[in-house]
This record gives C-alpha cells, structure tokens and sequence, in this order.
C-alpha cells in the first residue's frame, strides 16, 4: 500500500488524476505479504489450504482494481509516460553508506506519517462510535441502576467485575449476568450497543448473500464486512477464526468470505495512503 507506490517514485509527482486513482485502489485492493503470512499463522489451523487462498485472492484483486479505478476516473489527461519518455534518474547518494542513511531517514518519515494518520483517523472511528453508542450506553446505565437496588432489597452480592462497570457492552453483560442467575425478578431489558460497523453489517447482509454466503450465514459475514471497513481486516479475520469450526460459519462462507476480507480498503488506510 505504501511501498508499491515507491517503485513508481520518480512519476507521482507528474502523474495524472486517473493514474493516481489506480495506483492507490491497487493498494486499496491487496494486502502486503508480511500481513498475509500472519492471516495464514491464523487461520491455518481451521483452514489448512487458507495460504493459496489468500494469495489468489490478493492476485486477482489487482487487474480488478485497474478496471475500476479506470471505470470510475477514466483517463482524460495526457500521462507523461504515454509513448516514449526518457529518464534522468538522480543518484542524491554518493556511496551504499550514505545510500543506507538516506533510506533510514526516508523509512522513519514515512512510518511517522502512516502511524499519525492512522491515529487520526482510528480516533475519529472511535470518536463516532462512542456518540452512536450514546442512547445505548444511557438506558443500560438506567437499568443497571435499577438491577442494584434489586439486589440490595434482596441481600445479594453485586457480581464480580461489575462494581463499576464502564461502557454500554460491560453494562449489558453485567444485567444479563445478574438476570440470568435468577437472583432478581423484573423487567431488566437491556441493549445491545450500537456502532459502525454492527450499522454496516445490516446494510451489507444484501451484499453477502449476492457474493453466494448461505442465508443462514448471512449476518455473521456481513457483520465481519463491517468491521473490515471501519476497522481493518486484520480484527475482522481474527473474528473469522472465532467463527471457524463446530458450529460456526459454513466451508463455504469461509472461504467467500476469506476472499471478501483479503484487501487494505478500510478508514484506517485511507490516513496510511494520504500519510504514505
């Protein structure tokens, strides 16, 4: 995503619109091969044949995302490299010291970079999930309330780890505990809390059972689709491992969905392309 662009250096400077689109959709559209030896450490223990997977899936988004980054911003400028084009490349360094140097310094700004805009942009993920959490968050407070004067009337000991509970998720586990126990009796609805990416797996339960996922797996991938996007793949393929094996996801939801997950397209990337 950031060193693919690396080799075309000496022409991002010049290059077009529709250049520039394809290059970062190409980087949108794969995965580097340190992070895809890690979803095979992973993975291969429910799926053992996930490495040619991944590596398929990584191969065919490429001439993929070509095509649409063309479909979508077709070339309307002359390119520089369009027919002949001489090339005066520099050499800034004088020596393989100086050369290692120089690379060091270059890699150090770059990571700097791609770590500052990831930050920025995975805390305006965080920053909107909180106030769509918010409603949530107020009426499990509300309810929990509620649950400890019931266990104060009927002498019973507030569970462990929910003294003070913090976040709508850790009030709802704590209510559903105490009411699952049967200590107290009452109407303690709580909520399930709400975020983008439980929001976009909604929206993509269409897009999975299109992509051939069985309709029973539908939600479960289409949650997973979500999170890829507002997180990153990464946590969306360590859920998928969760989801492998008795019980879980289908052979064949698997797999579409290995393919569907394999890619860098999520908010955070976008701050690594604009940082890169």
């Amino acid at each position: 995503q950031t060193e693919a662009p690396l080799v075309v250096r000496p022409f991002v400077e010049k290059m077009t619109r529709s250049e520039l689109m394809a290059v970062m959709t190409g980087g949108f559209a794969t995965v580097a091969g340190g992070v895809l030896a890690a979803y095979v450490g992973m993975l291969r223990e429910h799926f053992p044949d996930i490495a040619g997977h991944l590596i398929a899936a990584s191969v065919m988004s490429a001439p993929a995302a070509l095509v649409c980054a063309k479909v979508m911003l077709p070339e309307t400028e002359t390119a520089e490299t369009a027919g002949t084009l001489e090339m005066h490349v520099e050499r800034p360094h004088s020596n393989v010291i100086d050369a290692a140097a120089g690379g060091a310094a270059d890699g150090m700004k770059l990571a700097l970079n791609v770590a500052a805009m990831l930050l920025a942009f995975l805390a305006l993920v965080a920053m909107i999930n909180y106030v769509v959490e918010l409603p949530t968050l107020w009426h499990n407070r509300d309810v929990w309330a509620d649950v400890l004067r019931a266990l104060h009337r009927a002498h019973a000991p507030v569970p462990e780890g929910c003294a003070d509970p913090t976040g709508a998720a850790a009030y709802q586990a704590c209510i559903d505990q105490v009411v699952q126990s049967g200590v107290v009796h009452g109407d303690f609805a709580s909520w399930t809390p709400w975020s983008l990416q439980r929001v976009l797996g909604y929206l993509f339960w269409p897009i999975a059972f299109v992509m051939g996922v069985p309709i029973e797996d539908c939600s479960g991938v289409a949650s997973l689709l979500g999170e890829k996007l507002i997180l990153n793949e990464f946590v969306a393929y360590v859920h998928l491992a969760g989801q492998m094996g008795e019980g879980g996801l289908s052979q064949r939801a698997i797999v579409i969905t290995t393919y569907a997950l394999c890619g860098f397209a999520n908010l955070g990337s976008i701050g690594i392309q604009i940082g890169g």
